[in-house]
């Protein structure tokens, strides 16, 4: 025996026949797989994404979420420059008075629509 101890992984070497008929027996077997995947069903994305949220919230708490938002936001005003929030801030400042524009709009003219009928 050698001195050097040579360690294996249980199953099938990576990428040989056999790790092949292994992934193509379970390729598939899966409900999400058979129907499209995530991609396809976006309440089952959603819902996974909500269980995970939930998830993460419990295990590392709200300050967690701070933490790397303050840090995602440093490194964002490092790489794209302090001006890109002014930016992003104005360009949805102008959606939001476009959307209360519009809502304006379609209220007035169910209002118009009613002719002094009383709802």
């Amino acid at each position: 025996m050698s001195s050097e101890i040579r360690h294996r992984r249980h199953g099938a070497a990576p990428g040989s026949a056999g790790a092949r008929r292994i992934g193509d027996a379970h390729r598939g077997s899966q409900t999400h797989d058979q129907r499209g995947g995530f991609g396809a069903d976006g309440a089952l994305a959603r819902a996974a994404g909500r269980r995970g949220g939930l998830a993460c919230s419990a295990k590392y708490g709200r300050a967690f979420y701070r933490q790397i938002g303050r840090v995602g936001g440093e490194k964002c005003a490092r790489v794209a420059g302090a001006d890109f929030y002014s930016k992003i801030g104005r360009r949805g400042g102008l959606k939001r008075a476009e959307n209360l524009r519009r809502r304006k709009e379609e209220l007035a003219n169910v209002v118009d629509g009613l002719d002094g009928e009383v709802v």
